[in-house]
């Protein structure tokens, strides 16, 4: 995918800009990614389940083949990392995180509708997520429907999300 401008918000509350993800920007995701997990998911995760999770983010091996395996996107305002989403295998969101700055405005559903376009103009018809416990409510009043429970181990500690699943009209 092309680092092109794939959506402008002009009439959005903030000047919000969302493209593809660039190598450049990798090093700024794993922040983000790591930093929303530490600050935000500790009223659902314990200590212990948030430094496995955090763990598994710092590991670079992934990062690397990030960009050329998925549909990966940034949203910047101003200039600013206001968060990032990414679509894989056609079907399914791995990530989607918006920094703090920026939660309650509609950052995320504009990451997650961007996706949902593009999974659309590829002719899926479903999207699936893992989505943690933190996630589950802005996945379900988005459409998702939650399928089962997952039991993730990472470095000996359960972590438990949710397999969610999207129907696209």
């Amino acid at each position: 995918m092309a680092a092109s401008t794939l959506i402008d918000q002009p009439d959005f509350p903030m000047n919000l800009h969302i493209r593809a993800a660039e190598a450049d920007d990798v090093p700024r995701l794993r922040r983000l990614l790591i930093e929303t997990v530490k600050t935000h998911c500790s009223d659902d995760y314990d200590a212990r389940q948030i430094a496995a999770w955090v763990s598994s983010a710092e590991n670079p091996e992934p990062w690397a083949r990030f960009l050329n395996e998925q549909v990966a996107l940034v949203a910047e305002c101003d200039g600013e990392l206001a968060g990032f989403t990414s679509l894989a295998e056609g079907d399914f969101v791995y990530f989607l995180y918006v920094h703090s700055d920026f939660m309650g405005q509609g950052v995320g559903r504009q990451l997650l509708q961007t996706l949902i376009d593009v999974a659309r103009t590829n002719g899926v018809s479903e999207l699936y997520s893992h989505v943690s416990k933190t996630a589950l409510g802005f996945f379900r009043r988005h459409g998702f429907e939650r399928i089962c429970d997952n039991h993730n181990l990472i470095n000996g500690v359960e972590i438990v999300n949710y397999q969610m699943r999207a129907r696209l009209a």
